[in-house]
């Protein structure tokens, strides 16, 4: 599935890579062989791609993002040139990548933060919402956004630093073991074998660590997984022991991995959030917003059976 017109007045390749969660190893790990992939090639050359793994339900074909995944949207790999060139070929390549989508019922993704196409894909009659994030800058004071913090995040932050313990590691049993605690196998979400396959993936390449805090007694209690790339550092997964955990706990790995963003030179992304209550935990912090569109198009048919606005739009963030 591809299209071959001319590139205008080509310079040369953009580099740089692409967010973690749309380089294709980690596309590959997520959606195994459900992953499919439309594409526009110009001159030989890929310009631009979108992922996604095509699902059933209720007879209906769906088109979604692959488990674990926070952001999509098209991978755009244009030449450089102006800006108004670069708008123009985004804007083509963009309409020639719609166009070669399979039939569906629905289309769901979340785009990153940085994404320029979402409006494009407005043009083409998908909807957009929004969900958000919460990023830090990697230069940031972090003595300013101390003071900027809620004052009772704060005052959980200190307690539990006095109590608390902060190991990072990369054993996935121990955040395993927590989650199971947490979620029982009636309404845990996560499947483990692909969680296995992306963490796995990761260690192999130095992205991935994970935060555990612990009493005294070495026992843990909270327990978050941190993905980055040459960009951003997210806080990717997170769970924690409902009986044992004392207040605060979370909060303090969260202030933990920001610290960690900035001695690395990565910009800090919260990562969304998965309720109404995470979003106030979240805006707790005294962060900046930061938001991330969710692109959306079903037939009636659709909206229908699942209940277009809230199973879609008022739930969106149920992708962990």
């Amino acid at each position: 599935m591809q299209s071959s017109p001319q590139i205008d007045s080509v310079v040369e390749a953009v580099t740089g890579l692409p967010p973690i969660f749309q380089q294709d190893w980690w596309l590959q790990a997520a959606g195994g062989q459900a992953l499919r992939k439309v594409q526009v090639v110009w001159d030989g050359r890929e310009v631009a791609a979108l992922h996604f793994i095509k699902e059933k339900r209720l007879g209906l074909t769906c088109l979604m993002m692959p488990p674990f995944t926070r952001v999509a949207g098209p991978r755009i790999s244009l030449p450089q040139g102006s800006n108004g060139e670069r708008r123009k070929n985004v804007r083509r390549a963009t309409k020639e990548l719609i166009a070669l989508l399979p039939k569906f019922h629905s289309f769901k993704q979340i785009f990153d933060p940085e994404d320029e196409t979402a409006a494009l894909f407005a043009m083409e009659g998908f909807s957009v919402a929004h969900s958000y994030t919460c990023r830090v800058a990697p230069d940031s004071c972090l003595d300013l956004l101390w003071e900027s913090m809620d004052p009772k995040r704060r005052k959980n932050i200190k307690a539990r630093q006095r109590d608390l313990s902060v190991d990072f590691h990369s054993d996935l049993q121990r955040f395993e073991s927590l989650a199971k605690k947490e979620y029982s196998s009636r309404v845990s979400t996560y499947n483990y074998d692909t969680l296995h396959k992306l963490f796995a993936e990761s260690l192999s390449r130095e992205c991935v660590g994970i935060l555990t805090a612990q009493d005294c007694n070495k026992k843990d209690l909270c327990s978050a997984i941190l993905l980055w790339d040459d960009r951003n550092l997210y806080f990717w997964l997170a769970t924690r022991d409902h009986e044992g955990s004392e207040r605060g706990a979370k909060s303090l790995l969260v202030w933990e991995a920001i610290k960690l963003a900035c001695s690395k030179g990565l910009t800090f992304d919260f990562d969304s959030y998965g309720s109404i209550t995470g979003f106030r935990f979240m805006m707790s912090f005294g962060l900046p917003l930061s938001s991330r569109s969710l692109v959306l198009k079903a037939d009636l048919p659709v909206r229908m059976a699942l209940g277009f606005r809230r199973e879609w739009i008022d739930s969106n963030q149920r992708l962990r």
